[in-house]
């Protein structure tokens, strides 16, 4: 994966106030990225954005992203015991390792989890044969059937990149599946399935690019059902929209 430049991201976080888009440049003019002209803001108003972006702004109801392991984080919200065993294994190194790539706490220039560290990655997922780029037309897909997506190595023109995508954040992850870079896994606990026995189940299809898959961190974790189950768990408390009774 590309690692984030951290300008970018600060960027990126400073700019959400309030929660709208703005755009804030050094002449001290802003405007609303869905349009409308810049109006020159003071000092004052600068101040207060900012001061709003600091704020996890849990305490508003009508806040859309609620999600329960941010409320759990600050003590707000409480996980099931099933899903608490689901976050010590996402985090262990030794079981499904999940926040090696998926971080599950907050960084210096995000105040909640991110769940991606931008980076990317071959985690060998097969191809999808129900993926309807297939069948367009051949003046959109002249290899029809035998077309492979080389991610980012066609990108960037360079062959030690094939077959790697971004890794995507985790949240909301309950609620949009399919899942992988061709939707080929229908529900979360295929994928964790996939990641699990990838390279010690026959039933498994060979990978789309099987020359840059990695091999070190996933494709044989030795998760037992309930441990599978222990995860999807977790994983269904990144979703918003969360409302805490507390």
């Amino acid at each position: 994966f590309c690692r984030c430049d951290s300008v970018k991201a600060k960027w990126r976080f400073k700019s959400l106030c309030s929660g709208r888009l703005r755009l804030v440049v050094k002449t001290g003019l802003s405007a609303r990225v869905s349009g409308g002209q810049a109006r020159p803001i003071g000092p004052s108003r600068r101040a207060r954005g900012c001061g709003r972006v600091g704020r996890t702004g849990f305490s508003d109801q009508k806040y859309p992203h609620r999600f329960a392991y941010a409320l759990y984080l600050v003590h707000r919200a409480n996980l099931s015991k099933q899903e608490l065993r689901g976050l010590k294994l996402f985090e262990d190194p030794g079981k499904g390792n999940c926040a090696a790539c998926h971080p599950s706490t907050p960084g210096s220039m995000a105040p909640q989890a991110l769940f991606t560290d931008f980076s990317y990655d071959n985690i060998g997922i097969p191809k999808n044969p129900e993926n309807p780029f297939y069948a367009l037309s051949p003046d959109l897909n002249p290899d029809g059937a035998n077309f492979l997506d080389h991610g980012l190595a066609t990108t960037l023109g360079d062959p030690s990149q094939d077959g790697r995508f971004r890794v995507p954040t985790l949240r909301n992850v309950g609620i949009t599946p399919p899942y992988g870079h061709n939707g080929y896994f229908k529900d979360l606990k295929s994928i964790v399935q996939f990641y699990n026995t990838r390279d010690t189940d026959p039933m498994w299809p060979l990978p789309e690019i099987p020359g840059t898959v990695n091999r070190d961190e996933l494709g044989h974790l030795g998760l037992t059902d309930g441990e599978i189950d222990d995860i999807v768990a977790f994983l269904q408390t990144l979703t918003d929209g969360y409302q805490s009774s507390q």
